[in-house]
């Protein structure tokens, strides 16, 4: 993951980028960008959480 990506014309990266620190986080984009084609694309899925559980108004159904 850190050392190279496969080619493609694009990636996607799903719940990985959370768990590193934002260095970790660059090489990885950056390794990404090389893999692709000039009008590649990165598709990144996270799940964005509120810093207080009980701030956000889905606590209520949980």
């Amino acid at each position: 993951m850190f050392h190279n990506v496969p080619r493609g014309d694009a990636i996607m990266i799903k719940n990985i980028l959370h768990n590193w620190c934002d260095e970790y986080c660059m090489k990885l984009l950056r390794n990404c960008y090389e893999a692709l084609p000039n009008n590649g694309k990165v598709v990144i899925i996270e799940l964005l959480m509120p810093k207080s559980p009980n701030s956000s108004t889905t606590s209520q159904y949980c």
